[in-house]
């Protein structure tokens, strides 16, 4: 089998419709399930991923859409194409891969074309973290403490769940302000394992009461699907409009490299 250059998913995608003269998508196509015509399968796409390992990974899986009509393989063995569950949305199901020891590692997709086929990016799932240089990436050990700052240059640079920060905090018997900054959505504050509440809007505070002694802080930061599902390739650093054809961008307002947006806790300030 004679592969291609490496490209990008979706403009992939559009190559192989090309030459199977099926039309090709650019972001603002009907949703599949509107088109009722028949639809053969007139072709084989497959794909070849490269995973490079600098730390072993134990269970990864392999989250993908339309997992029932796919073959696998790693490194040459076929991989049984059993769903075992989902990962965010129900139509992302998850395949168990076998363990991946340190090193490099081919991943091989064969997905039968129609012209409803709608392949987009799939997602390795585990213990560990990334390490991002430009376009390329590469497993490492998964990050067990953060500092204050942006995650995605800490290891979790796709990571879309939430993170909890613990501090500790010592009150000298004085109405104490909590100010925290952050670029996520939302954050919840604990004290001593007692919730104190959200905090979502400017000026970015909440009252700790009085408080005298050591107090335990946790903050839990909520994570956004962004970083994981968004237009990672698009140059534009805030877009007015995040719409299917922000996946497809073109000219200036395409780059290979990745584009992430700045998450996690900033900085934490108490006030007395």
């Amino acid at each position: 089998r004679k592969w291609q250059p490496l490209e990008e998913i979706l403009r992939l995608d559009n190559l192989a419709r090309t030459k199977l003269n099926l039309p090709t998508r650019g972001g603002r196509d009907a949703q599949t399930w509107t088109d009722t015509a028949p639809d053969p399968v007139v072709g084989t796409l497959h794909l070849r991923f490269t995973i490079r390992c600098d730390v072993a990974v134990t269970k990864p899986k392999l989250a993908i859409e339309q997992a029932h009509s796919i073959s696998f393989s790693l490194n040459g063995k076929r991989v049984t194409a059993k769903p075992n569950g989902w990962w965010v949305d129900e139509s992302i199901q998850t395949i168990q891969l076998p363990n991946l020891s340190k090193g490099k590692h081919c991943l091989e997709i064969s997905i039968p074309m129609r012209r409803r086929t709608n392949f987009e990016w799939c997602y390795l799932l585990g213990d560990f973290g990334v390490a991002i240089r430009g376009r390329s990436a590469r497993i490492i050990t998964p990050p067990r403490k953060l500092k204050f700052g942006d995650w995605t240059h800490q290891g979790l640079p796709f990571y879309a769940g939430n993170v909890t920060y613990h501090c500790d905090i010592v009150g000298q018997n004085r109405e104490t302000t909590l100010n925290v900054r952050f670029e996520n959505p939302l954050v919840v504050v604990h004290m001593n394992g007692k919730r104190l509440g959200p905090i979502a809007f400017a000026p970015y505070e909440l009252s700790l009461g009085k408080i005298k002694g050591t107090r335990r802080i946790d903050i839990t930061a909520y994570g956004n699907r962004h970083n994981a599902f968004g237009p990672l390739h698009h140059t534009k650093r805030d877009l007015t409009w995040v719409g299917p054809a922000a996946w497809r961008s073109s000219g200036e307002w395409w780059s290979y490299d990745f584009h992430f947006k700045p998450i996690g806790v900033m900085s934490v300030e108490c006030r007395s």
